[in-house]
C-alpha cells in the first residue's frame, strides 16, 4: 500500500440545476492482482466529512463502499442497473444506479483515471445524472 494524491471531480445534474464538486486529498492505493484498491477520507466539500470511501477498481467494474456519516455501496458496470441501501442519519433509502458509460485507465501501480457517467435515483427523494472522475497520482 502506498500514499497517493487523489483528485475527485463530481458533476451532478438534476431538475434543480447542476453542481460540480472538486477536491484533492491524500489516500492509499494498493494492488490486489488486477484490482486497484483506493481508500480516502471524504472532505467537507463533498458533504460527507469524515466518511471513509474505498473504491475497488477493475477494467470493467468499480465498487464504491462509503462508511461514516452516510453509508452506501455503489456498483458501476457499463449498461447495468444496481440497487443498494443508502443509510443516513435520516433513515435508510433505496439507491439505484444505472451506469451509462465507464472507463478505467489504471497502471500496474494504481496510477491513472476512472471516469463514470451514471444515473442515480434515491427512491422518494431525488434523481440525477452524474459524472464521477477519479484521478490517482
Amino acid at each position: 500500500m502506498r500514499n497517493s494524491m487523489i483528485k475527485i471531480t463530481a458533476l451532478i445534474e438534476s431538475g434543480e440545476g447542476s453542481d460540480t464538486v472538486e477536491f484533492t486529498t491524500e489516500g492509499k492505493v494498493a494492488m490486489e492482482g488486477e484490482t486497484c484498491v483506493l481508500t480516502y477520507t471524504e472532505s467537507e466539500v463533498s458533504g460527507m466529512r469524515g466518511s471513509m470511501t474505498t473504491l475497488r477498481i477493475t477494467r470493467d467494474r468499480v465498487v464504491m463502499n462509503r462508511k461514516g456519516f452516510s453509508s452506501s455501496v455503489m456498483e458501476f458496470v457499463r449498461g447495468e442497473r444496481h440497487q443498494s441501501e443508502y443509510a443516513t442519519p435520516y433513515g435508510v433509502f433505496t439507491l439505484e444506479i444505472l451506469t451509462r458509460d465507464m472507463s478505467c485507465d489504471m497502471d500496474a501501480e494504481g496510477r491513472g483515471t476512472v471516469d463514470i457517467h451514471y444515473d442515480m435515483s434515491i427512491r422518494g427523494l431525488s434523481q440525477s445524472v452524474n459524472r464521477l472522475t477519479v484521478e490517482v497520482f
